[in-house]
């Protein structure tokens, strides 16, 4: 049987029309399916309130413990570098024609007065990339050259001199030892 919107059900009791989805009558509750009993009807359900999550406990124990542990090893890898940079060379010995800073101190008592200048120019350039133990280790060898007969051996000297100063504040020589 086809239904229509407009269609109703009459209730066989008391004649009352109830709309075509009614299970009971309007009037007098009768079943308007027949002989079976009303059925029950499941309640609708309510709208049902936005869930708030549960607040998360955050451990700050272990992130406290976290951060100590990682700024532990930033600072001390820090200064293991700079310890490393400061006293040994990352990227070999600093050369000048080929030539380590030790080759260029023992060229310093060399009779030839131009070897000694060009071991002096060496000595200037090489004096900003020593480290901090070499750059002890050279100093009292140019110190000794302070006195040397040619003038432009000891300006040398003394400019290498001024820059192990700035490049490494403080540092005074070895006990000078042949190289």
């Amino acid at each position: 049987m086809q239904t229509y919107p407009g269609d109703s059900i009459r209730c066989a009791k008391c004649g009352v029309p109830n709309t075509i989805a009614a299970y009971a009558c309007a009037r007098c509750g009768d079943s308007l399916l027949g002989n079976a009993p009303m059925p029950v009807r499941a309640p609708r359900p309510q709208m049902q309130q936005a869930v708030r999550p549960a607040r998360v406990p955050i451990p700050w124990k272990k992130l406290v413990l976290t951060a100590g542990i990682v700024i532990a090893v930033v600072v001390g890898g820090w200064l293991g570098m700079q310890w490393a940079v400061e006293n040994r060379y990352p990227f070999g010995e600093p050369r000048y024609d080929y030539r380590p800073a030790s080759h260029w101190v023992t060229e310093l008592r060399n009779d030839d007065v131009y070897l000694r200048r060009r071991a002096a120019l060496a000595l200037v350039t090489l004096s900003p990339k020593l480290n901090r133990p070499d750059a002890e280790a050279t100093i009292p060898w140019l110190e000794r050259s302070l006195a040397d007969d040619d003038e432009v051996v000891r300006t040398r000297v003394q400019a290498a001199l001024d820059e192990l100063g700035r490049q490494h504040p403080g540092v005074t020589g070895k006990p000078a030892v042949s190289p």
